[in-house]
């Protein structure tokens, strides 16, 4: 007979009796974990058929997926505009004033500068987006250390925005590995895909983990696209921060 996790939702416990050691669920929740991170790893090849018992190098798999890529004409780059002195020095300003183990609310419709405020400081930064994270950091030319892609696609890569379990784990991942900056760009599809308590549950986690981790969650929130309703329960579930606005 098995058991539901007393620690994580929906999970399946195959230890028997109601007594649980708790060195038993260290370890689970630790093979969980890297678990998480080893399907990460092979999303890079992902679309690449590997046979079971078939080991591919890494300059087949290149070979294979060059031949794939179709050829295209030239095309003529854009000359990207540099950022000028008083913008880099804004940015360094705003990220200087940021506290660790804080969380902190970009309330601004200005998604560019949600994505550039950190980006050029040398910050370690993951991501909980709606974008696909190639596409994110493309746009914003921004380096991620990790991101998670909360999407309704039927893709392996994707999380859907009701399975908050998954969105709530990755964010607990994250910060263990020593990142310094989580961006979590998906309140509005979090917010409607699940049920009050089960929100209010995610954002006590939250809480609760990101004390002495030494990392800063800032979380955007267009008010065109987060009601006036769901930013309260933000801000009153939360000990939460505006992020600072430095004048040039």
């Amino acid at each position: 007979m098995k058991y539901l996790c007393p620690y994580v939702t929906d999970w399946r416990c195959w230890v028997k009796g109601k007594e649980k050691p708790i060195q038993v669920c260290k370890i689970c929740i630790e093979a969980k974990r890297v678990s998480t991170l080893e399907k990460k790893s092979e999303r890079k090849v992902r679309g690449i058929p590997i046979e079971e018992g078939q080991p591919r190098d890494e300059k087949e798999i290149l070979t294979e997926t060059k031949k794939e890529i179709p050829t295209e004409p030239d095309k003529e780059i854009p000359v990207e505009k540099e950022k000028g002195r008083g913008t880099v020095e804004k940015e360094a300003e705003t990220l200087e004033r940021l506290e660790k183990d804080s969380i902190y609310l970009f309330e601004s419709e200005d998604r560019e500068s949600f994505f550039q405020i950190l980006n050029g400081q040398g910050s370690k930064i993951s991501c909980v987006t709606t974008t696909h994270p190639q596409e994110l950091m493309e746009e914003y030319d921004i380096e991620l250390e990790d991101s998670l892609w909360v999407s309704s696609e039927n893709d392996p890569v994707a999380v859907s925005p009701d399975n908050l379990d998954d969105i709530i784990l990755e964010i607990k991942i994250f910060l263990s590995q020593d990142i310094d900056f989580i961006l979590i760009d998906a309140l509005d599809e979090i917010f409607s895909s699940n049920h009050d308590p089960r929100i209010i549950e995610a954002l006590n986690t939250i809480e609760e983990n990101i004390e002495n981790s030494g990392c800063t969650i800032i979380f955007y929130a267009p008010p065109s696209s987060i009601s006036k309703k769901n930013l309260a329960r933000l801000k009153e579930k939360l000990e939460i921060k505006e992020v600072p606005t430095i004048a040039v």
